[in-house]
């Protein structure tokens, strides 16, 4: 999981990847180049490219035997340096490969590996682990990045999020609505079958906040919250998800409606009348509520 799904990225993603002894660091990276070739044939060898460190020159020779070609980054720790954390022992050095988007011209004369124009995409990793007691080779491929090569780059055109994409849009949510709706759709499936629960602390309260966030962009905020989750039809999971949320907001607003109207009635002729504003910023109430509530107190309706 990344820590954000906002587009074009997606909350949850494949990996796949090895690890292997240090002794055997050559074979592990020149079998994990054979395999990702095989498995991607979109990417031609000579096409694939390390973005690594000038200084990691045994890694230079490691790769070259591998038929990778080089591109030397100085100023660019994040691709080529790994921390695992504040005191843990270990500490990972390495490159991270990249490959050309398929139908993406370049940009000039000199667009290579290095460059930020996008036609060029990160899709993994090699890591050289070192440690006090133990070293290691990672290499680690994201799934959605390197199948996206052959579709233009757009994660969301993968086959699969295309076809749920363009049913959303056919009910009539805009592109990017709709691409949110379907990377929320799959994090919280994933979430759920991992058995994660909405909740109000820890965990479980990073999923409410996409619970509630889904809940939004498929309904639109409006009242009739019923309609545009059946009609979304986004899974068992994912619509009994939002079916809840819908009915805890409903709980939750009758409540806090209830308490507003305690308060006017507290205040009724005390000469600090409640207004609409406080009624909202007390009690959460939307505009339209805290009118209700205010009309309901006011002699004339008595």
């Amino acid at each position: 999981m990344r820590a954000h799904g906002h587009e074009p990225w997606l909350y949850t993603f494949d990996m796949v990847g090895a690890l292997g002894d240090d002794a055997d660091r050559a074979a592990v990276i020149g079998h994990t180049v054979e395999a990702l070739l095989a498995a991607a044939p979109w990417i031609a060898p000579e096409e694939l490219a390390a973005l690594a460190d000038p200084a990691d020159t045994g890694l230079h020779r490691l790769l070259r035997d591998a038929g990778v070609r080089l591109w030397e980054v100085s100023d660019r720790p994040d691709l080529t340096c790994w921390q695992y954390g504040d005191g843990y022992p270990l500490e990972g050095r390495g490159c991270t490969l990249v490959a050309p988007v398929r139908g993406r011209p370049r940009c000039s004369a000199e667009c290579g590996p290095g460059c930020d124009c996008g036609r060029v995409q990160e899709i993994g990793n090699i890591i050289l682990v070192r440690g006090a007691r133990r070293s290691y080779v990672e290499t680690a491929f994201g799934v959605e990045s390197v199948r996206a090569l052959a579709h233009g780059g757009d994660l969301y055109a993968l086959p699969e999020l295309a076809r749920e994409c363009a049913r959303l849009v056919a009910l009539g949510y805009s592109d990017a609505r709709a691409r949110q709706v379907v990377n929320l759709r799959r994090v919280l499936e994933r979430l759920h079958r991992d058995g994660a629960r909405p909740s109000g602390r820890g965990p479980g309260h990073v999923m409410r906040d996409m619970v509630k966030s889904a809940f939004d962009l498929v309904t639109g905020g409006g009242g009739d919250w019923g309609a545009g989750v059946e009609r979304c039809s986004l899974g068992p999971v994912v619509t009994g998800l939002l079916r809840d949320e819908g009915l805890r907001r409903e709980t939750s607003r009758e409540r806090s409606v209830r308490s507003a109207a305690r308060l006017v009635r507290r205040r009724a002729g005390s000469g600090r009348p409640v207004g609409r504003d406080e009624l909202r910023g007390t009690f959460g109430l939307s505009a339209e509520d805290a009118q209700e509530v205010l009309a309901a107190a006011s002699p004339a309706a008595e």
